[in-house]
């Protein structure tokens, strides 16, 4: 049976002090890292391509199923696929497949530290001291890869002509769909930007 380890443990584990037990913690909490970075990741990638009125996902949409009923079916189609099932979907709703190859490079990464990393078996207790910190290194690499990649994921897509980015400065970016009817809406184009400045200088004065 394992032992208890609560948050109490925890602390008293920290105040001791022993250099192979703060090293094996950091070893479990750079795994928790990594696997964070990499759910934000797929969740950036899930959100993109809900946006996207050419990314079609599944023939029993219905097209004169009401808007909101078509929003929440594509999210339960998307967020049922896998990273490699999401990645053919992009691939069959562009004709640019120049970017794609990041997008595989993500898989790669992905795989490797779901399925394959656990096979040499980097159990902390079972490891010296130098493999945890090979170890440790290894993930915080994957770690800088995919949060890294969870901020490129939307500027990937206007590369894509998936989405439409404008760039507003200090104020971020604004992401439309390249087919919104806001395109070409003048009025309702100005409004989408002012509403983003607004929200970005909002968020600016709200911070400490």
């Amino acid at each position: 049976m394992a032992e208890k380890f609560d948050l109490h443990s925890f602390r008293r584990v920290l105040k001791n002090d022993r250099y192979e037990d703060v090293l094996r913690i950091y070893f479990c909490y750079q795994i928790g890292s990594t696997y964070l970075s990499l759910g934000l990741l797929e969740s950036n990638i899930v959100s993109a391509m809900l946006m996207c009125n050419k990314v079609r996902v599944s023939q029993k949409i219905a097209a004169g199923m009401p808007e909101w009923q078509r929003v929440i079916e594509k999210q339960n189609t998307l967020n049922g696929s896998t990273l490699g099932s999401l990645i053919r979907i992009i691939e069959k709703s562009t004709i640019n497949s120049s970017r794609i190859d990041y997008l595989h490079f993500l898989k790669s990464k992905r795989d490797y530290f779901v399925h394959r990393l656990y096979h040499i078996g980097p159990w902390p207790g079972d490891l010296c001291d130098q493999d945890v910190v090979a170890l440790s290194r290894r993930l915080l690499y994957l770690d800088q890869i995919f949060r890294r990649a969870t901020a490129r994921i939307f500027p990937l897509f206007s590369d894509l002509g998936l989405l439409e980015r404008i760039e507003l400065g200090e104020d971020g970016a604004l992401m439309m769909n390249v087919d919104d009817e806001a395109r070409d809406g003048t009025s309702l184009r100005e409004l989408l930007i002012e509403a983003t400045r607004r929200r970005a200088r909002q968020q600016r004065q709200e911070k400490p």
